[in-house]
């Protein structure tokens, strides 16, 4: 699981640093978010929980268009679908990038498209294997906004694509998603003109709820 320390060092990065970070970027986000997705391994289906800790970070181009980074801390369970055992658990981090586009054709509405991938590496976290998993993680997402006053909601659509390995002492296995498309709804409060608090739903490919600290500039 994600451990207390680390959450409380994003917190204040996020808190107090903002006035540094805003010397080179345009905007910064916290991330805590549990996922469940199914995939397709050599030897049947699984099923994988992920739990993620991430710090975003991106800077707005002259066309509008926003360049990102972000890192995480990310706790893994996988386990057999039918019947659910053999499960393993993994502890880690990823790294990313992406780029997202927001566009306004009206005073309450948006049209916002987003590219972004990942790469994600951890270890079980307990074995005398040292069993690994590493996986690539590209999606595609488009979303469509209707603001309010303080209030935004926004439905989406994501195509996504997991693929990797688990390797240990026996050898390789590979994987791949099952399922690639999700669909979802966010919901925005807006503390301040520029600062969000939002709450994200999805569900098809990928199960599960995100919630996010955001300011741009």
């Amino acid at each position: 699981m994600i451990s207390a320390r680390t959450v409380l060092l994003l917190t204040i990065v996020f808190s107090f640093g903002v006035t540094a970070v805003n010397a080179r970027w345009t905007g910064i986000s916290v991330d805590i978010n549990e996922i469940s997705t199914g995939l397709q391994f050599e030897t049947g289906q699984r099923t994988m929980r992920l739990d993620n800790l991430s710090l975003k970070i991106e800077e707005k181009t002259a066309t509008n268009l926003r360049v990102g980074i972000s890192i995480g801390q990310i706790s893994i369970r996988t386990a057999n679908q039918f019947p659910p055992d053999n499960a393993q658990k993994f502890e880690g981090n990823y790294l990313g990038i992406y780029l997202r586009l927001p566009i306004q054709p009206g005073e309450h509405f948006s049209l916002n498209g987003k590219f972004s991938y990942r790469y994600n590496y951890a270890s079980e976290a307990i074995s005398s294997l040292a069993n690994q998993i590493e996986w690539h993680d590209s999606r595609f997402q488009i979303g469509l906004g209707a603001k309010f006053q303080a209030f935004r909601v926004t439905p989406f659509m994501v195509y996504h694509r997991m693929s990797g390995d688990i390797t240990n002492a026996t050898g390789t296995e590979l994987f791949d998603s099952i399922d690639r498309v999700s669909r979802g709804i966010s919901f925005d409060y807006f503390i301040e003109p520029t600062a969000y608090i939002r709450f994200q739903l999805s569900r098809g490919g990928e199960d599960g709820g995100y919630l996010t600290f955001t300011r741009e500039y």
